[in-house]
């Protein structure tokens, strides 16, 4: 039974465009999810059109006639409605949401999912019941992401749980092309989060959880604990990701030499791992099915085979956790077994887009996940690459020719894979590694294709026989250790990867448009077709490698030859970081910001290197300590460690924090010229922008003038660009202001201000305004910070001064620019 033609034109030549027609209604689905992202609301005229293409699309198909754009126009209008509700900013009332940012209350709810260990704090999703006490309390709803630390009590999902903390709505560090991490959250249904003490939270009642969900986490905990008894160290932590899913327990050096040696991805459970189960489960219940001859004589052997897969796979995604990557890998492995049954040709792009549109369609947001992302690029850039290599298509003739086919095509998957992600790593990640293919073939078959299989068996039988099941992990753990000692040794090499700069949405679709064509230019015939003949891809081709070297030329001249003054004041939150970029490309960074705990949140990894990434920034002329407290100096350490950095200037005030050591640690190892402050010059012309150092005093650790304060001993800096000056006076409150305006007076004046200390009441002094007489301040602050800061007294005496004020927690990332008279500002 032949379907209806319902598409004529799908924008594919031959006969891809009639055997592939999901394609192109993929395509229409994304285009419609990308344009209700961006462009929210509109459902009832979106609703209308959707209805008419579909009315329009069954008249057609009833006078068996074909359709042409109807298709195309109804998935688009879908996907745009399907997204709306994560879109939707009117929730309900009683929304946990509405009771951020008060007083600390107690908040009563039940535990979502696996509590995750990291760092000594616990992490774990909340969906609330209560809030308050007594008569006090009322209901709620929706999801909160609650940390904790300190005492921490041993708790499970369905556990139901009180504690008390500060509801606090889920924000972003509001930077050019930061990472929404607001958006990612809500996609998530969470709009909230809540930090806690451990030994305020108390267990309510114990395993409030339906009696299925129940069994699985029983099972799960089970599972752990007998990899626990039956190995020991990393490879016990490898053996739990590949079967439970859970990473917590990776140390970060472990997961910094895989992600080196470019095999972090063995590490999630996607298609990689879920393709394994099903395809070891068909080739062994094949084998089985294959003793009964009745099986055989009516050709049922593979088709009972790939539905019988079906059932280890939906149970390796169970034990995994079902997280969303594992969640699009089951129904992708599904859609695929299913072909067996129903008869059809193996068509694997056409699999994988089917998978891919029902899972849009069942969850619009995973076309923002990284996961998402990763998995379908990586999946279609193997079998569309294999497929244009012909790699398949060629018979051994010895056991000898066998091995090395299959060596070879285990080589091409990692190529392709690896260069089918490369410019989705580099927009997330920024890292590539050009060790990963020679890591995949190590690692792929040691941990994919032997472990995960034999560890899988293992659970299947701990049943029946956990002894037998204990000697399978066992072996599996000495595998594993020989390979993580492998990785290891390679992640060590010091080319194994490299940062980069982030590339835009035009150099990916470039690169990907590129690679199509260089695939397709692979043993292809000259065709008169005029859409894919070989001289018409050599043409395009031609066209976007001008358009990359275009682009790149247009980043050249931005970053190198611009004459103006650019300065950059991130957010990042209650701290201080200032990105200088001077005429001809010279860069000064002023602080990287930070928090007291550096593995809790890293501000330098986090924000302050993909604002300077997504700027085509890989070097640091200069970086500036103005003195050694968290919130200035902890964002510097991955700088410095990273980015190649020509000069490092500061006080050389020391500090007894392990993050000042470490700091100091990386300047040394990476010989990074630290000169002595006494020797840094007073004033010093770089590209026609003035550089002024004002204070401290240059013998002011000798000569008894050090203040018992880091604040007050913060360096201070002039920039002045012909007739525009802007002052950065790092932390100095009231006492150190006034040592600076009785050593430089009305020498301070600046066109721009960086208030000092974030805006306290003990800083912005009087006379130390009317010495700098501002014209516009920029205060650097986190949002609704537990200082208070900035404090009402400082803006008054701002706003006394008829000083245009910028806040960096209100107004995002504050750049200014300036060619030495006019001077423009730009808010996110």
């Amino acid at each position: 039974m032949k379907l209806p033609r319902i598409i004529s034109f799908t924008g594919f030549s031959g006969s891809d465009s009639w055997n592939r027609p999901v394609i192109p209604l993929l395509i229409a689905l994304i285009f419609g999810i990308l344009s209700g992202n961006t462009w929210p609301g509109k459902i009832l005229f979106f609703s209308t059109i959707a209805i008419l293409s579909t009315c329009w699309i069954s008249l057609l198909v009833i006078r068996k006639q074909p359709s042409y754009f109807q298709p195309f126009l109804l998935f688009f209008c879908l996907g745009h409605l399907l997204i709306q509700p994560w879109n939707n900013q009117n929730l309900p009332s009683n929304h946990v949401l509405h009771h951020a940012d008060s007083d600390k209350k107690i908040i009563t709810g039940t535990i979502q999912e696996t509590p995750i260990s990291k760092h000594h704090r616990l992490q774990f999703i909340l969906e609330t019941e209560t809030i308050g006490y007594g008569k006090n309390k009322i209901q709620v709803l929706g999801k909160l992401r609650v940390t904790l630390s300190g005492l921490i009590p041993s708790i499970r999902t369905g556990d139901r749980v009180a504690l008390k903390g500060k509801i606090r709505p889920i924000r972003n560090f509001n930077n050019p092309g930061g990472f929404d991490y607001k958006r990612f959250m809500v996609f998530k249904g969470i709009q909230a989060s809540v930090h806690a003490q451990g030994d305020q939270l108390q267990i309510l009642e114990r395993n409030q959880i339906s009696g299925t969900l129940l069994f699985i986490e029983s099972l799960r905990e089970k599972i752990s604990n007998h990899i626990d008894q039956s190995s020991y160290g990393e490879p016990r932590q490898i053996l739990k990701a590949l079967i439970l899913g859970n990473c917590s327990g990776i140390s970060d050096s472990l997961l910094e030499s895989f992600n080196r040696s470019g095999v972090r991805h063995i590490l999630d459970v996607s298609g990689l791992h879920i393709g394994i189960i099903a395809s070891n489960s068909f080739l062994l219940l094949s084998t089985i099915l294959s003793c009964f001859t009745l099986l055989l004589w009516k050709a049922r052997v593979q088709k009972i085979a790939a539905l019988l897969s079906i059932f280890p796979v939906l149970f390796y995604g169970v034990l995994a956790g079902m997280a969303p990557s594992t969640q699009r890998a089951v129904i992708m492995v599904i859609t695929f077994l299913l072909t067996f049954p129903m008869e059809k040709e193996h068509d694997m792009i056409n699999t994988i887009s089917i998978a891919a549109l029902l899972i849009l369609i069942v969850f619009p947001p995973s076309l923002f996940s990284i996961s998402f992302q990763l998995s379908f690029a990586a999946v279609l850039s193997i079998v569309y690459g294999l497929s244009k290599m012909e790699l398949t298509n060629h018979e051994p003739r010895n056991r000898w020719q066998t091995f090395l086919q299959k060596i070879f095509l285990l080589f091409m998957v990692s190529f392709f894979a690896t260069l089918g992600t490369m410019p989705i790593v580099l927009y997330y990640f920024n890292q590539i590694s050009l060790i990963g293919i020679i890591g995949n073939l190590i690692a792929v078959p040691a941990i994919d294709l032997i472990v995960l299989p034999l560890e899988f068996l293992s659970i299947i039988i701990l049943p029946a026989c956990p002894a037998l099941s204990s000697v399978c992990i066992q072996f599996c753990g000495f595998i594993l250790s020989w390979s993580i000692e492998i990785i290891h040794i390679l992640a060590d090499l010091p080319f194994s990867a490299i940062k980069t700069i982030t590339p835009n949405l035009f150099e990916i679709i470039c690169f990907y448009a590129l690679f199509w064509c260089v695939l397709n230019l692979i043993k292809q015939p000259m065709r008169s077709d005029p859409f894919t003949g070989k001289k018409t891809i050599q043409v395009l081709a031609g066209i976007i490698s001008i358009l990359l070297l275009a682009d790149v030329i247009y980043w050249v001249n931005i970053r190198f030859f611009h004459d103006d003054l650019r300065i950059h004041i991130l957010d990042v939150g209650q701290g201080n970081a200032a990105l200088l970029e001077i005429p001809n490309g010279y860069t000064i960074l002023i602080d990287g910001g930070g928090f007291s705990d550096n593995k809790s949140f890293d501000m330098g990894a986090s924000v302050v290197a993909p604002f300077l990434w997504g700027k085509k920034i890989v070097t640091i002329d200069t970086i500036v300590l103005t003195h050694p407290n968290s919130d200035h100096m902890n964002g510097l350490i991955f700088i410095a460690q990273h980015f190649n950095v020509q000069n490092f200037w500061s006080t050389n005030e020391k500090s007894n924090s392990q993050s000042f050591l470490e700091l100091q640690k990386i300047i040394s190892e990476k010989k990074i010229h630290h000169p002595c402050f006494q020797e840094l010059p007073t004033s010093q012309i770089i590209n026609g922008v003035e550089i002024q150092i004002l204070y401290p005093q240059k013998s002011f650790l000798f000569s008894g003038e050090k203040s018992g304060d880091l604040n007050n001993n913060s360096l201070v800096m002039k920039v002045t660009y012909k007739n525009r000056s802007f002052l950065f006076p790092g932390d100095l409150v009231a006492k150190g202001e006034k040592k600076l305006v009785q050593l430089h007076g009305h020498n301070l004046r600046s066109t721009v201000l960086l208030a000092p200390h974030h805006g306290s009441r003990t800083s912005s002094s009087e006379p130390f305004l009317s010495a700098v007489k501002p014209e516009y301040a920029i205060i650097s602050s986190g949002w609704k910070n537990r200082f208070g800061m900035p404090h009402q007294a400082a803006l008054d005496r701002y706003n006394a001064l008829g000083c245009h004020i910028y806040r960096t927690d209100e107004n995002g990332c504050v750049s200014m620019t300036t060619d030495g008279f006019s001077l423009q500002f730009v808010t996110q």
